[in-house]
């Protein structure tokens, strides 16, 4: 019985201490949409986690998902209100993507579609600044370096993430 109220007590402190680390939900918008969610996991430090949509018009479609884990290494005091931090990290991505050629007949054949899974490394680095409401602000770059798995033509190296993944992002989130 000791064991199980202390076993209980033990998760009680968990749960409040998970309770009390400050959180965001937002949108990033740049390469594509992503809903983003930030968890503080220890004071200089962030987990983050996007899933977002890959569409370029008709021929690309897809989803994926990035997960960074984030250090802050420096937290400038450029206001007098809010908090300003410059940001970067390891992390992953993973999704998969329909294309459908831009011809889709060739010698009046149809072409076939191809779908493949996508696997990268995603590398952040970024700038936030938190104003004195519950608002955050970050603009960052998110390289994301892999391949596409699949039968298709267009298997092999990811090049999206080296064309796409240097331009800078704005994220919207309200921090709670």
């Amino acid at each position: 019985m000791k064991r199980m109220i202390v076993a209980l007590v033990g998760l009680v402190v968990l749960g409040a201490a998970a309770a009390a680390q400050p959180r965001a939900i937002g949108v990033r918008a740049g390469w594509s949409g992503e809903l983003s969610f930030q968890y503080t996991t220890h004071e200089y430090q962030f987990l983050q986690v996007d899933l977002g949509c890959l569409n370029w018009g008709d021929n690309h479609n897809g989803f994926r998902t990035t997960i960074t884990y984030n250090f802050i290494f420096s937290q400038p005091q450029w206001t007098a209100r809010g908090e300003w931090a410059w940001y970067a990290g390891p992390g992953a991505m993973l999704g998969v993507m329909h294309t459908q050629p831009y011809n889709r007949c060739k010698d009046g054949a149809p072409v076939d579609a191809h779908n493949y899974f996508l696997a990268a490394v995603a590398p952040v680095f970024g700038l936030e600044y938190t104003f004195w409401f519950p608002l955050q602000l970050s603009l960052d770059i998110r390289p994301p370096i892999g391949a596409q798995i699949g039968p298709g033509p267009d298997a092999g190296f990811f090049w999206d993430g080296i064309i796409f993944g240097f331009i800078p992002v704005l994220a919207i989130r309200y921090r709670f």
